[in-house]
């Protein structure tokens, strides 16, 4: 399994494709989402430069939907959380969920008391990190430094 290709995917254009079909829910106005993302995460180069240029862009396009909160939290600023692994807060029809990333698996959270860890995290990162125009700026210099 390659670093740049972590499923092992052999048909790239149909990978592309696929993850832009499931990301279709980001244009139903009803539903509101926040992002957030490490400098680190961010600056993440899975391939090509044409391939970083244009992740950035879809991160500048998606940031400006109405219904899409983007944060970018940058190395410059003390860390009030440690940044361990991906997360997801689901707010779902009366229930909260997390969701947790790792290599091979998704663990799913659902005991408040531990859902309330995760929401405390959430906060401490929403604090750390540049919002709205300031990322979209932060977002737009480092694309253009790709070489």
């Amino acid at each position: 399994m390659g670093h740049g290709n972590p499923s092992a995917q052999t048909d790239l254009a149909q990978a592309v494709a696929r993850r832009l079909e499931r990301q279709t829910v980001l244009y139903d106005q009803r539903k509101q989402f926040e992002f957030i993302l490490t400098e680190n995460a961010a600056r993440w180069r899975p391939g090509p430069p044409e391939l970083m240029r244009a992740q950035l862009d879809r991160l500048i396009s998606v940031a400006s939907l109405p219904n899409v909160r983007l944060g970018i939290i940058p190395l410059d600023r003390e860390a009030l959380d440690a940044y361990l692994h991906p997360f997801v807060v689901w707010e779902l029809e009366g229930e909260t969920l997390v969701t947790v990333e790792t290599l091979s698996v998704l663990v799913e959270v659902h005991e408040p008391e531990e859902v309330a860890i995760y929401r405390r995290t959430l906060e401490r990162y929403r604090e750390s990190a540049m919002w709205r125009e300031e990322a979209v700026r932060w977002i737009q210099t480092m694309a253009s430094k790709i070489g």
